[in-house]
């Protein structure tokens, strides 16, 4: 009757609803009495160290009790919404934008959870060809390590990739069950493994597994599109970004300037305004001359609606735009 049983269980597909009995091994095996116990020990054994697998995986003891899915998901979080902020305002004729984290970050509607990076660490601009495979071939095999990049510098492809090798060790178990992934289970569930809860807690664990490979695949296209934008406009500007690739490694880090940059501010005196400074102050709806804040918020703003990309936008008032801007940074600094 049990290997008749077991048979059935093994061919029928819906096995899950009959799980098997964890002290059936005893009634199997040909063994004395210390031999068949030993065989119930050795398959519990083998379940322990499956779900002992799988807690290493998911839990690594974390800030604020959090499991490996939800931080990785609380990092994307933040990647998602600068790429949100960032990648619509991005134009490839300004080069040196794409080797610069945001001058102010600390403002605005993502102000908790943006990332402070650029888009390239420095690169050569002739080999725009060859970092583009490259990072393909990195997102394929889940790995993190870019070597066309001239330096070690953060930036926001390092940090997608990083992720998504993040996601990938999720996945990952070790052996002996390292034929399985997590993002695969409970298909393929070895019979001995299992039980009606147990699927239904590797199910969940699967679907939010998925749920974040997704929004990693969004953020790659988003950034590739762009990316593809800025390497097409690089080739045929080559000297243009190798020089704003070079800018990009010495010049101080982003907080030095931000630091500077309030300093320079404290100590601001009221100026006399020249007529190209009113003709900025109007363009971007001031009266006054708006502290460094103000003006980047504005400047978003108006980003928004005038870029050409966007519906109702126009290519002739978002370059003057970007001038009004530029020309007032350099007054709200000076």
């Amino acid at each position: 009757m049990s290997k008749e049983t077991t048979t059935d269980s093994t061919s029928n597909p819906s096995a899950a609803s009959q799980p098997r009995d964890w002290f059936l091994p005893a009634i199997e095996s040909n063994a004395d009495v210390g031999g068949c116990l030993d065989a119930v020990i050795s398959e519990l054994t083998g379940r322990a160290q499956f779900i002992h697998l799988i807690k290493s995986n998911l839990d690594q003891k974390l800030p604020n009790g959090a499991d490996t899915i939800t931080s990785l998901g609380q990092k994307l979080k933040g990647l998602e919404n600068t790429l949100r902020f960032r990648l619509g305002i991005l134009r490839p004729e300004r080069p040196q934008a794409w080797f610069r984290a945001p001058a102010v970050t600390t403002t605005g509607p993502f102000s908790s959870s943006v990332i402070n990076e650029p888009v390239f660490s420095p690169f050569d601009a002739s080999q725009s060809d060859k970092l583009k495979l490259e990072i393909i071939k990195c997102w394929e095999a889940s790995s993190h390590k870019v070597y066309s990049f001239q330096d070690n510098s953060g930036c926001l492809w390092r940090t997608l990739l990083s992720l998504k090798w993040e996601h990938e060790l999720i996945c990952r178990l070790k052996p002996p069950y390292d034929t399985l992934r997590l993002d695969k289970l409970p298909d393929h569930l070895p019979e001995k493994f299992e039980s009606r809860a147990l699927r239904a807690f590797l199910l969940n664990v699967r679907n939010e597994i998925s749920a974040i490979r997704m929004r990693l695949d969004s953020c790659f296209e988003q950034l590739m599109e762009n990316s593809v934008r800025f390497w097409d406009y690089q080739k045929k500007h080559a000297p243009e970004v190798e020089q704003a690739s070079r800018r990009a490694q010495s010049n101080p880090a982003a907080d030095s300037v931000r630091e500077e940059m309030r300093k320079r501010r404290a100590t601001n005196q009221p100026q006399f305004l020249t007529p190209i400074d009113l003709n900025a102050l109007k363009f971007m709806g001031f009266k006054d001359l708006p502290n460094q804040v103000e003006l980047r918020q504005r400047y978003i703003e108006l980003a928004k609606k005038l870029h050409p990309d966007r519906f109702g936008g126009e290519d002739q008032s978002f370059k003057q735009l970007s001038v009004s801007y530029n020309h007032l940074i350099e007054r709200v600094i000076a």
